[in-house]
């Protein structure tokens, strides 16, 4: 027997120290950087993994010209920058690339990568502007190769023309969602380009007067996705709708999405189970005008391709100005959505702090964590684009806007997260950077033994004890392992199922989360 238990308590450690090398293993960073290193208002909204680390491309802006330019940055795989390149517009144009997380692509030969954007080209001795949608093409080492220019045919002086998003099909193709402004009226824009920039063809979408095309993906039937945004604003109210084309751009079918109010622009992402997944901030409430306010909670949708919603699901509290970003998806088959939101510190104020959620293919809550740059205290924090990392984790992008005391100046942020949304090893389960959504205060969740072998108990406080509530356990890569019901009074869960290593429990009860907590299974 003593011989058994050594081998045990051999076990244990082994696994422990297993897991916790595991999470040890994944890189994290939480860095400021700047495109042009001056007194500059930066902004990027896009990141991409390459083999070697990330790519970011953004824009800045002279704090007194307001003159834009733009640039990119590449990180090693620890956050060191190890390129930057900016690109200066002349005094007769303006240039903007990366309006949307995605929009940076690389061709299937990897030996050249594409952007999208906005060109403003001043005309007629600076008393008129030329607002043209523009494709950019870099070699490898982020070198222009060439830009071509895009406009409305019919009346391009007295319109605008923005591309907002791009996608790169199989053949080396573009795909781009972009918005026509003419006169008080917009409409959505998408546009199909050749490799060369050639355009193939376009096609135009509205519903109401005002209306942006916003995101695009292609789907596995050859066909295409297009976010479309539509807003009122003698109203204070704003929608989604989606609409779904053949390879021609022929629309097939259109679904509005969201509710009465001042909801947010809606991302798209590809699903592994040859789907439609978007993600926006659903609004509560938006006061009528003048107020431009709406109270927001995140929002996650689902619909085949042909048109059927398989779910809508809202999470969290609603909270002002609460915004959602991007969406990516990981090689789990799971999904994170990027995104920030006023934050409220005891101490009094606000300010803003970004956001990740995760959640599983089902659209189930996976986790949620809220972050800001470890140097500020009243500045605030945006996250605007995320991508899923080589080692299992996330990379996100955005900017920082500080306010003194402070360091002042509006900069680029990029952090790195570890697989359950960590901004380091000894932050991973504990503190500020883990809120449950949304919280219940009442939650005591202890589990013992711990490690454990076949059986765990759970100790929930007075108000949950009496309640029937699910367990949803997830490994140390966020993957979901197992899922128990705990009838009303049950406070033990079985969990000889499970393989050894470190697992995360999640509680839930009529779709709020009780609490969490974390053990070590051998």
């Amino acid at each position: 027997m003593a011989k058994l238990k050594n081998i045990y308590i051999f076990l244990i450690i082994f696994f422990f120290y297993l897991n916790i090398g595991a999470l040890k293993s994944q890189v994290y960073f939480n860095i400021r950087e700047s495109f042009d290193g001056s007194n500059t208002l930066e902004f990027c909204k896009d990141i991409m993994t390459v083999p070697d680390g990330y790519v970011i491309m953004g824009g800045f802006a002279g704090a007194s010209n307001f003159q834009y330019h733009f640039g990119v940055l590449k990180l090693d795989n620890e956050g060191n920058t190890v390129l930057r390149k900016i690109f200066y517009s002349d005094s007769l144009r303006n240039v903007g690339l990366g309006r949307r997380n995605g929009c940076l692509n690389k061709n299937s030969a990897s030996n050249s990568y594409y952007n999208v954007g906005l060109s403003r080209r001043f005309i007629d001795e600076g008393l008129g502007v030329l607002d043209e949608g523009i494709i950019a093409k870099f070699d490898t080492a982020f070198n222009l190769i060439w830009m071509k220019y895009f406009r409305d045919k019919s009346d391009p002086v007295d319109s605008s023309f923005f591309f907002e998003h791009a996608k790169i099909l199989e053949n080396d193709d573009l795909i781009i969602a972009g918005t026509l402004y003419k006169g008080n009226s917009s409409t959505s824009l998408l546009l199909k380009a050749d490799s060369s920039g050639n355009e193939l063809w376009r096609k135009y979408f509205e519903s109401g007067s005002l209306n942006q095309g916003l995101n695009v993906i292609p789907t596995p039937d050859g066909g295409f996705a297009l976010s479309c945004y539509k807003w009122v604003p003698q109203n204070n109210t704003s929608h989604n709708y989606l609409i779904k084309t053949d390879s021609l751009g022929n629309e097939q079918w259109r679904r509005f999405i969201g509710g009465l109010y001042k909801d947010d622009p809606l991302y798209l992402a590809n699903s592994p189970d040859s789907t439609i997944v978007g993600a926006y901030a659903y609004s509560d409430y938006s006061p009528p005008p003048p107020s431009s306010n709406s109270y927001n909670r995140i929002a996650v949708v689902k619909y085949s391709l042909q048109g059927d919603l398989i779910y809508e699901k809202i999470y969290g509290e609603s909270i002002l100005h609460r915004r959602v970003s991007s969406i990516t998806p990981d090689n789990q088959g799971s999904f994170v959505v990027s995104g920030y939101n006023k934050f409220y510190p005891p101490e009094g104020g606000n300010q803003y702090e970004g956001s990740l959620l995760k959640v599983d293919n089902n659209g189930d809550f996976v986790w949620y964590r809220q972050y800001r740059h470890p140097t500020v205290s009243v500045s605030d924090n945006y996250l605007e684009g995320v991508i899923h990392a080589p080692d299992g984790g996330f990379a996100a992008v955005g900017e920082i806007y500080g306010k003194h005391p402070d360091p002042v100046g509006q900069d680029i942020w990029v952090i790195k997260v570890d697989s359950m949304g960590c901004i380091n090893f000894d932050d991973c389960w504990v503190g500020e950077k883990e809120l449950p959504l949304p919280q219940n205060k009442t939650a005591m969740l202890r589990v013992h033994p711990n490690p454990a072998k076949d059986r765990i108990q759970l100790d929930f406080g007075p108000d949950e004890l009496h309640l029937s509530k699910t367990l949803m356990l997830y490994n140390s890569f966020g993957q979901l392992r197992q899922t128990l019901k705990l009838e009303p009074g049950l406070s033990e869960a079985n969990i000889s199922g499970l393989p050894p290593g470190m697992y995360v429990g999640v509680v839930w009860c009529n779709e709020q989360q009780l609490g969490t907590f974390k053990f070590v299974a051998f």
